[in-house]
């Protein structure tokens, strides 16, 4: 990995925000980030912004990436895991696939240039415009609806699955 935060580690901002880059060495399991299991990058309430940017990104078991401000994590691979990324508000970008866990307010921007997309929201989830060359899965606990004046593009299959109610123009 290129940055590897190891098991039950902490990253914290006391005010301010978090900035990681991160390049993979080598290695089709290696990733540009790897957030190992129990590990949490947090602003701690602050309301600072996280970013991550590396070439491929991987959110071990209950890892969390969490903040009261904005996440941006973009990554030139994937990104993968079965971490959370807790935000008031996230882009997100990937070039050949994204599978996340989430729970946020405002999806901001959600993009995959090659590969699925597969988004599993804690709460509520208003879907931005998307653009996906693969599949597309939504499952979010609470209700899902598309933001106004935007568009769902999927070239491969889509299943979007809500606790409560689905809406999309």
């Amino acid at each position: 990995h290129g940055v590897l935060i190891g098991y039950s580690s902490l990253v914290q901002a006391g005010s301010g925000g978090i900035t990681i880059t991160g390049t993979k060495t080598n290695g089709s399991t290696s990733f540009g980030i790897g957030m190992d299991q129990n590990v949490s990058a947090t602003t701690a309430n602050t309301g600072g912004s996280i970013s991550l940017i590396a070439n491929g990104l991987f959110l071990g078991t209950s890892a969390t990436v969490k903040t009261t401000g904005s996440t941006i994590v973009t990554s030139s691979t994937n990104i993968t895991g079965t971490g959370d990324i807790i935000a008031n508000t996230l882009a997100i970008s990937a070039a050949t696939g994204l599978d996340v866990d989430t729970q946020v307010t405002t999806l901001a921007s959600v993009s995959s240039t090659t590969g699925d997309i597969t988004i599993d929201q804690t709460g509520n989830l208003e879907l931005p415009a998307i653009n996906a060359t693969g599949n597309l899965t939504v499952v979010a606990s609470g209700s899902v609806t598309q933001k106004a004046s935007t568009a769902l593009t999927v070239a491969g299959n889509t299943s979007i699955t809500a606790g409560t109610s689905i809406q999309l123009n």
